[in-house]
């Protein structure tokens, strides 16, 4: 990672976040909102006295289909790049409005008990996954100190209702969210020091398409990444 000199003569460490979204299925069967969302994000956050770090936002190239055996193959594809990612942030669609939730888990067999065909009428327990999610443990958490960051985002997104859940849903979020934690533990993720990990998280979004709902989206999601950034710089005082 490149550093730059934020605006109080500290240099500070620029910030790598690749951002996803998910494509329609049943209950988004034109346009998905996170996906929009995820793809109306700015490629730059600037530093500022409030956030020193300049964060950089790679957005996928392509929502990520709503299939079981795609979000496998896709996962190493995802990662397997020469830039490195510092955050990752999933987003997906939540029928809970006008609420913003932050995952604290990805549960395997969650993902299996909702069985829910994807949009190629598949269900989870048929799909082939890679060895090494059984050695994971069933259920995987997000590494960030999630009150602190939440306090942060909390701050930011003042007047929108945003929230830790327990409860990823299941279905193609909870499935990409576990895959992703699993694959960058079954990479060592768990063995580096704080600073060299990378942060997996998800973010469900309304399920809305409604200017309004895209807007405070987007905001929300700029909100959290700010937070994510800000928490983990926090640790030594000047470093993410």
């Amino acid at each position: 990672m490149a550093t730059s000199d934020s605006e109080h003569d500290t240099e500070v460490e620029d910030v790598n976040v690749l951002v996803t979204g998910f494509g329609t299925f049943r209950d988004a069967p034109t346009v998905n909102a996170s996906w929009e969302i995820a793809r109306s994000l700015p490629r730059e956050l600037p530093p500022s006295l409030v956030h020193p770090s300049r964060t950089h936002i790679i957005c996928f190239r392509e929502p990520v289909e709503v299939v079981y055996g795609v979000v496998q193959t896709l996962i190493p594809k995802l990662y397997e790049k020469p830039i490195h990612y510092d955050f990752v942030l999933h987003l997906g669609v939540s029928a809970e409005q006008p609420l913003y939730k932050f995952e604290r888990y990805a549960s395997r067999d969650n993902c299996n008990e909702v069985d829910e065909a994807d949009v190629l009428g598949h269900s989870p327990y048929l799909t082939d996954e890679p060895d090494y999610w059984h050695s994971c443990p069933a259920r995987l958490e997000n590494s960030a100190r999630l009150e602190d960051v939440y306090s942060r985002w909390k701050d930011e997104a003042r007047g929108s209702d945003v929230r830790i859940s327990t409860d990823a849903g299941g279905y193609l979020c909870e499935y990409l969210y576990y895959a992703s934690l699993a694959y960058f533990r079954h990479k060592g993720n768990d063995q580096k020091p704080w600073h060299e990990k990378t942060n997996i998280s998800f973010l469900h979004v309304p399920d809305s398409l409604e200017a309004e709902h895209l807007a405070e989206g987007k905001s929300v999601a700029m909100a959290l990444i700010h937070a994510l950034v800000d928490s983990r710089r926090s640790i030594d005082g000047n470093e993410v």
